[in-house]
C-alpha cells in the first residue's frame, strides 16, 4: 500500500473542500490567462496592416508563439489556460477525493483519446469510424476505459488512495462508480469541440459534478 502524505493530513477527503490548494493555483492561473490575452492581442495586431510600429512587436510575439503552439491553437486560448481553470474550479467546488479524480480524469483520459484517435495504426482500422467532429470510436472507447481504470486505482478497496478499509465498498460498487466517471469523461471529451468552453475546463468540472453524487450513493458520503 502506498501512503499519501499531504499538507493537510487531518482533513477527511470525502468532506473536506481543498480550497487552500485552489488558492495556490490562483496566481499561476491569473498569470497564464494574462499572457494568453496579451498573446491573442498581439496576434490580432500582427494581422492588422494599420497597426504601425506596434506591428513589429506584435509580429515578433506572434512568430515566437507560433513555434510553440499548434496551428489550430494560435488564434484561441491555449489548452493549458483552460486546464488550469478546470482544475481550479474543481478544487473550489468539490471534496478532495472528487477534485483529485476530476483532475486525473483530465490528465489521463483526454490524452488517451487523442493518442488512440490519432494513431496511424488505429486510424487505419476499418471499424474505427470517425465522426464529423474528427473524433473516433476507438478514441471514445480509450477515454472511457482509462476513466474506469483511473477511478479503480484511486478508489479500489483497501489499497486505493481514497479507500478506507475492506468494508468501505465492494469492488463492484467501485467498478460501477468507474463506469459513471468513464461515461461522463468520454461524452464530454467527444462533445467538447462543439462548445465555446474548451474540454480541458469542461472535463474536470462536469466529471466532478457527476462523480460527487455517484461516489456518495455508491461508496458513502463520510
Amino acid at each position: 500500500m502506498f501512503l499519501v502524505v499531504t499538507a493537510f493530513p487531518d482533513e477527511r477527503h470525502r468532506t473536506w473542500r481543498a480550497v487552500p490548494v485552489a488558492q495556490t493555483l490562483a496566481f499561476p492561473l491569473a498569470a497564464c490567462w494574462a499572457v494568453e490575452l496579451w498573446r491573442l492581442n498581439r496576434v490580432r495586431r500582427a494581422k492588422d496592416p494599420n497597426a504601425g510600429r506596434a506591428n513589429i512587436v506584435a509580429r515578433a510575439a506572434e512568430g515566437f508563439f507560433a513555434k510553440a503552439l499548434r496551428e489550430n491553437e494560435r488564434d484561441k486560448v491555449h489548452g493549458t489556460a483552460w486546464y488550469l481553470l478546470g482544475a481550479f474550479i474543481s478544487l473550489l467546488l468539490y471534496p478532495c477525493d472528487v477534485a483529485a479524480l476530476s483532475v486525473c480524469a483530465l490528465a489521463f483520459c483526454d490524452p488517451a483519446a487523442s493518442l488512440v484517435g490519432r494513431s496511424v495504426l488505429f486510424r487505419a482500422a476499418r471499424f474505427n469510424r470517425r465522426f464529423a467532429n474528427g473524433k473516433s470510436v476507438l478514441g471514445f472507447v480509450a477515454c472511457f476505459s482509462v476513466g474506469v481504470l483511473t477511478t479503480w486505482l484511486l478508489f479500489r478497496p483497501v489499497t486505493g488512495v481514497f479507500s478506507v478499509d475492506d468494508a468501505d465498498a465492494s469492488a463492484s460498487f467501485v467498478i460501477l462508480f468507474g463506469v459513471v466517471v468513464g461515461v461522463v469523461v468520454a461524452v464530454v471529451e467527444f462533445l467538447g469541440s462543439k462548445t465555446f468552453v474548451d474540454d480541458n475546463a469542461l472535463i474536470p468540472v462536469l466529471v466532478g459534478a457527476a462523480a460527487w453524487p455517484a461516489r456518495g450513493a455508491l461508496l458513502g458520503w463520510e
